[in-house]
């Protein structure tokens, strides 16, 4: 993700928004990296509802 977080960067962003699947237990390291729910969306995926969880956070050098 570095790339990414550089290009950010580049251009003189210091946050970024991220889209997650509630149930992805990977929103679990964008909330421990400091990113705040802003919002929850449906999302419909091979014919399954699901909720999309959007977050904010300030990009980090890890």
């Amino acid at each position: 993700m570095n790339p990414i977080i550089d290009e950010i960067k580049g251009i003189g962003l210091n946050s970024m928004l991220v889209f997650v699947m509630q149930e992805n237990s990977s929103r679990l390291f964008y909330e421990a990296l400091g990113g705040k729910k802003i919002d929850t969306v449906e999302a419909e995926i091979g014919g399954e509802k699901l909720s999309e969880l959007c977050m904010v956070g300030k990009i980090l050098v890890i």
